[in-house]
């Protein structure tokens, strides 16, 4: 920071919330130098530390109930959290020769969620008609044609940005930074408080559920998702905070439940086929498998899930979309 002042550029901070203000080539040049660093100190120093020699493995530690909201919880490395932005760095987990690595994930598996439990018949629409959500509401919070905006444009990646970001209680100022530090989109105050006021008046349901469940969550102190699965709201927490975890975890540990009810009956088709579960990244379930049937395990897979998850949403169709490589594709 001292650097930065000596030069002229005046930031509080060297966090990417405080650099994202400012536009200079300096900036910029640290912002590139500090991530290819965290890049070696976080993953390329700490990953062979867990390689096993025999095998060339690594065997990361999972926790059944690892997180409040039921998710599964992983370190010893934390397989969950692998860069995403460097697409070549998930070449690194490779299938045997002769084996495949196959990946299964929910389809926006949250947003299919919260328009189930709030009852959006907007959300309900959208996904059983099989029409892209973010662009949908992008035609709501710009008024324009659906048909005229493309997967690429400015208005989706706001649009995406206030799907995921208000259901958990995003705020203007929370907006403005995301959208600023993920997808070098600048939007003035005025801006970000009418496309909020704009997607609330749309998704009324959603909405009203937002604030009836925030209310329920810090009056109460406890929840309980569809599925059963109590839910502790940390005391500790202000009013703002106990409200946005009300919000977060109903959904979080539906999409966990979903998940974790799939798994036993995936074990009982494929285990005696010798295929290995080798991660779980909260909505997505990773194998290893002969090449000649990969398709095969796929295909249960991504059966199992959908039934899981069908006997939680039942006006809005679950999908999952599965890949089949000889890496861990994304």
């Amino acid at each position: 920071m001292k650097r930065f002042n000596e030069k002229g550029i005046m930031v509080q901070s060297i966090n990417k919330e405080e650099l994202a203000k400012f536009d200079d080539p300096l900036i910029d040049k640290y912002t590139e130098w500090r991530e290819h660093y965290d890049l070696i100190i976080k993953f390329v120093k700490t990953l062979p530390k867990h390689r096993y020699n025999k095998t060339g493995r690594v065997y990361a530690s999972f926790n059944q109930y690892g997180t409040k909201s039921g998710r599964f919880s992983c370190k010893y490395p934390n397989l969950q959290q692998q860069p995403s932005k460097y697409k070549k760095w998930r070449t690194l987990f490779t299938a045997e020769p002769g084996n495949k690595i196959v990946a299964c994930d929910y389809s926006q598996i949250e947003l299919r969620i919260l328009g189930e439990i709030a009852n959006e018949p907007e959300f309900i629409k959208a996904y059983s008609q099989n029409m892209d959500l973010h662009k949908l509401t992008a035609s709501k919070v710009f008024s324009l044609p659906i048909e005229s905006i493309s997967k690429e444009s400015r208005e989706r990646s706001i649009s995406k940005t206030i799907n995921f970001g208000l259901n958990y209680g995003m705020s203007s100022p929370g907006l403005i930074k995301k959208l600023r530090t993920e997808a070098e989109i600048e939007l003035s105050r005025p801006e970000a408080d009418s496309y909020i006021s704009t997607f609330e008046k749309s998704y009324s349901a959603i909405t009203s559920y937002r604030q009836n469940i925030s209310q329920r969550g810090v009056v109460e102190g406890e929840l309980r998702n569809v599925a059963g699965r109590r839910l502790l709201i940390d005391a500790s927490k202000d009013e703002n905070g106990a409200g946005r975890e009300a919000m977060n975890l109903p959904i979080q540990s539906l999409c966990a439940d979903m998940i974790k009810e799939a798994l036993p009956e995936i074990q009982i088709k494929l285990e005696h086929l010798g295929v290995k579960l080798v991660n779980m990244v909260h909505d997505e379930l990773v194998f290893e498998c002969k090449a000649e049937i990969a398709d095969y395990v796929c295909q249960v897979a991504k059966e199992e899930m959908i039934k899981s998850g069908s006997k939680y949403l039942k006006n809005i169709p679950c999908l999952v979309d599965g890949k089949i490589s000889d890496y861990w594709e994304k």
